[in-house]
């Protein structure tokens, strides 16, 4: 994002700034770069948080202009396409979050110092000037908008808010506008460029006014994946009575080039089909220069056969244009000066420990955003102190490392300079160290552990085992296993004792229906943790997956035997007996499960084993209680329709089965579910044209041409088919 706004800077101020003049967007009147009290807040909001020279904002009006930033922030990203919310998610969005309200804060220290300057130099707005601004502006607004004054009352009206007080704000955002131009026409005073300051500017400035770019002309050979030939060939074309023309011939792989000599004609930068690096270099070379660029595993061997310097427009040409931009420029410096001399004299207390720490690292006090944030730490029960706290030493981090990679650029070094290197090296190292622990620790205690936080402790540590599994962890949870494996196995490569990492490996093969994998890799788990009941539970069930049923019956009763309670293993019994085929003595096992822990897969579990044993009235009432409590999950629905199936009355079955369809939204089992329903009602020509969908979707390509020409078959003219 700080990229994102460097890049557009301009157009953000003047989006912001758009939005005070042209007031296309109504709610931008209240409380923005001024503020504006319509009483007095009360309880939290009542706390003051910041004093300016004297002047005290409580936290009702600091969210107040933090929340008119952000609308400004949202509206200028929608004009751009782009959602700003994203901007502000995750771990990323709670240090950008804060950044923000301090920036809000700096708006309001900026109008004290304002308004108390102007005091001081007797700098007003008159009552009839403010009159008279503020209803131009209120009339722009009614025209902007393209309503009477009677809509727009009553637009403001559906919103809580009456004309009176829009007028009212409206009033005050214009004095501060008039207050501020006044101030700054006094500060910057008048501005009267000599000849000589124009035409020294007109040179430090020489490419604004270019009229045309500066040119080469070029030929080249274009040798591929041969190095050493492409040094011979350099050397020929180097030769004095060298016909580069003719070594184009001989020797470049590109055949259109060999049609003219290698020839490019002139070419202004970004204009060639030249690789960038390539192109490049051809503006480096001085007339009749030959060199050889490398690019991937191709070689350009170029020679510049001409240089056209740019041309600029003269100086009497553009002096009254140049002459308005030096003003405009000279005038934004002495302001900004005056600005930022006012701000380091201004009075300031941040009693909010966050604020204050923002406020520092905004002005680049990084070191004490540091203090004061380790120092609220103390008193705070925020658990997002941690990863501000890390970003800041990660900033630090940063910082020193170029310090430290432009002293290793230097060939010779002074004894002072190699001690200073180890010593930035130092704290380099301690830096990073201490930005993984408080990021870590924020991720374990409760903050919010994301993609981005992980990659950030892993882009300082690369072989951080814990952060490894919990990135492997969430490309799990959104089922992209090949990705979770990716991370898994770097964590154990890392760390090979790193027990979440390896039974992570395992639940990505559970979910691949790789047993034997899984198998592996949770027997080298409890291999670690050898009485670890959770994963003796973990092995027990791909065992039982992949067939094994001794030895996860094994596994299961030792976890019973030392908890005769543990409803996971009790589940797991009922499966084992269900896949040794005694569904009788799985119910009662399925029964204790539910007891200790209702969960629907349980309950269907149990259903199941009622259905299997006979007991089809019992299964029916378990998949109705299941339905009823979980009226959105499709596996019951899916189950009353086997049971009807069973029983033989299709329309109930297909009348459940398409109740399940419609409450999942995974392709697979909606190709099951739908294939199901066409076995049931084979003539049904909507449903086989359903089930095409979900084969194409799957990527089933010749089932779904097989309902396709079924339905065709039948109804030749169908025309979606």
């Amino acid at each position: 994002m700080n990229d994102f706004f460097r890049r557009h800077r301009v157009a953000i101020l003047w989006a912001v700034l758009g939005s005070f003049v042209f007031g296309s967007i109504i709610l931008f009147a209240f409380n923005r770069i001024f503020y504006y009290r319509r009483g007095r807040p009360q309880g939290p909001e009542a706390e003051t948080v910041l004093v300016a020279g004297g002047e005290e904002f409580d936290r009702a009006t600091l969210d107040q202009a933090y929340r008119n930033l952000l609308d400004t922030y949202e509206r200028f990203y929608r004009s751009l396409g782009l959602d700003f919310d994203e901007q502000l998610a995750g771990s990323e969005g709670l240090f950008r979050r804060e950044t923000l309200r301090a920036q809000a804060a700096e708006g309001l220290i900026y109008q004290v110092i304002v308004a108390q300057e102007a005091r001081k130099l007797g700098i007003s707005v008159s009552k009839s000037e403010l009159s008279r601004a503020a209803e131009e502006r209120y009339q722009e607004y009614l025209k902007s908008l393209g309503v009477t004054e009677e809509r727009f009352e009553e637009y403001l009206r559906l919103r809580g808010q009456t004309l009176a007080q829009f007028k009212a704000a409206l009033r005050n955002q214009v004095r501060f506008q008039l207050l501020e131009k006044k101030l700054k026409a006094y500060i910057v005073g008048p501005i009267e460029p000599t000849e000589e300051e124009l035409r020294a500017y007109y040179e430090e400035h020489k490419d604004r006014y270019r009229k045309e770019p500066e040119k080469v002309k070029v030929a080249y050979i274009l040798i591929k994946e041969d190095e050493e030939l492409a040094n011979q060939v350099l050397e020929k074309a180097k030769a004095p009575d060298a016909d580069f023309a003719e070594l184009v011939k001989e020797y470049s792989q590109d055949e259109k080039a060999k049609e003219n000599g290698g020839i490019i004609d002139w070419f202004a930068r970004g204009e060639s089909d030249l690789p960038w690096d390539v192109e490049g270099k051809a503006f480096e070379l001085d007339e009749g220069e030959v060199a050889l660029v490398e690019y991937g595993d191709d070689f350009y061997i170029l020679k510049v056969l001409g240089r056209k310097p740019p041309e600029y427009k003269p100086f009497e040409e553009v002096k009254e244009d140049l002459k308005k931009t030096y003003i405009q420029e000279k005038e934004r410096e002495k302001w900004d000066a005056w600005r930022k001399e006012k701000r380091e004299q201004i009075q300031l207390e941040a009693k909010d420990p966050v604020l204050a720490a923002f406020i520092a690292y905004g002005e680049g006090d990084k070191n004490g955003a540091l203090d004061r944030l380790l120092a609220a730490k103390q008193t705070m029960l925020d658990p997002n102190l941690d990863y501000y706290i890390g970003r800041i030493y990660e900033d630090l981090y940063l910082d020193v490392g170029k310090e430290v990679a432009e002293l290793e650029k230097k060939q010779e070094r002074t004894e002072e300079e190699e001690e200073k290197l180890n010593e930035l090296k130092e704290k380099q190292e301690q830096y990073k160290k201490k930005a993984v622990e408080y990021y870590t620790a924020f991720a374990e205690e409760g903050g919010e552990g994301d993609e981005a936080l992980y990659k950030r402790i892993i882009a300082l540590d690369p072989r951080n085992a814990y952060a490894l599994t919990r990135l492997g962890d969430l490309y799990l949870e959104r089922e992209l296993y090949v990705e979770a494996e990716r991370w898994y196995d770097q964590a154990v490569e890392a760390d090979p004792e790193m027990v979440e990492a390896i039974v992570g490996q395992g639940n990505v093969a559970m979910a691949l229906g790789t047993y034997d994998r899984a198998q592996d890799r949770y027997r080298r788990a409890l291999e670690l943790r050898p009485d670890d009941n959770m994963l003796k539970l973990k092995l027990a069930e791909a065992l039982l997956k992949g067939d094994k049923l001794s030895e996860a019956r094994s596994l299961i009763e030792e976890v019973l035997s030392a908890s005769p309670n543990n409803d996971r293993a009790l589940k797991l019994m009922g499966d084992l007996l269900m896949a040794e085929g005694k569904p009788e003595e799985a119910i009662g096992y399925y029964e204790r499960a539910v007891e200790r822990n209702p969960a629907w897969d349980y309950r269907l579990a149990l259903g199941d084993a009622y259905r299997a044993a006979g007991n089809v009235d019992e299964a029916l009432d378990v998949y109705e209680s299941v339905k009823n409590r979980y009226p959105y999950r499709y596996e019951p629905y899916a189950r009353l329709a086997e049971v009807y199936k069973e029983e033989g009355d299709t329309e109930e079955a297909l009348f459940w089965y398409e109740e399940a369809l419609k409450r999942t939204a995974d392709t697979q089992v909606k190709e099951a579910l739908a294939k199901a329903i066409v076995e049931l009602a084979p003539e049904d020509l909507k449903a086989r044209f359903r089930l095409a969908n979900y084969y194409y979707q799957n990527y089933k390509y010749s089932a779904a041409i097989e309902q396709y020409q079924y339905i065709l078959s039948r109804s030749p003219n169908d025309i979606d088919a």
